[in-house]
């Protein structure tokens, strides 16, 4: 059963580096749901609204839904 409080928004460019190894610690029983930006469509921002039909509104409105955001996000020295 996933955790209908938490949300992890994973904003790596490798979606099994080091970031997602974190997370499988972290979460190691997937009870947290997960996004992966490299899955969806996300344009950059225009103003002829040319990316209207892309996923953003959709994810921002699931994010929504939760209680918890945790961006995990991979940390460059």
């Amino acid at each position: 059963m996933k955790n209908n409080n938490a949300i992890i928004i994973l904003g790596s460019s490798r979606s099994d580096g080091n970031t997602k190894v974190v997370i499988k610690a972290f979460d190691p029983d997937n009870q947290i749901t997960f996004v992966d930006l490299n899955n969806l469509n996300i344009s950059s921002f225009d103003y002829e609204h040319k990316n209207q039909h892309d996923d953003y509104i959709p994810l921002m409105e699931k994010i929504l839904l939760f209680d918890h955001i945790i961006l995990a996000t991979p940390v460059y020295w």
